[in-house]
């Protein structure tokens, strides 16, 4: 699996490029400001499209492919944190289990003597 040079924001692992851009568009939408223009911007064509109906629809088209997109791009990066995870929780268990048995070697040494 081949990983850039840029790092996970809250971890700090290496992460591929899709994974970094994926955190970079999520802080850019989980800002007031983010909340506050797509606000507006319903409302304004909310009210203009009660005079003029293809505002109206074509504001509710992008919408819905907007917030497809955005759980697009929040699922990806969930997802390929997951995986991370994953791979660290195994990677720790079989240090784990690596350790038992040495444990359990040692153990019986002792017992010989």
């Amino acid at each position: 699996m081949t990983r850039s040079n840029h790092k996970h924001p809250v971890s700090g692992e290496p992460i591929r490029l899709g994974e970094h851009v994926s955190w970079k568009i999520q802080f850019a939408i989980r800002r007031w400001l983010f909340i506050g223009t797509i606000t507006a911007i319903t409302l304004t064509c909310w009210v203009v499209g009660s005079h003029y109906a293809p505002v109206l629809l074509w504001w509710n088209l992008m919408a819905s492919w907007l917030a497809i997109a955005i759980e697009s791009v929040v699922g990806m990066a969930m997802f390929n944190m997951a995986q991370n995870d994953g791979k660290v929780i195994r990677k720790i268990l079989t240090m784990e289990q690596d350790e038992l048995t040495a444990l359990k070697t040692i153990l019986q040494e002792v017992e010989e003597l």
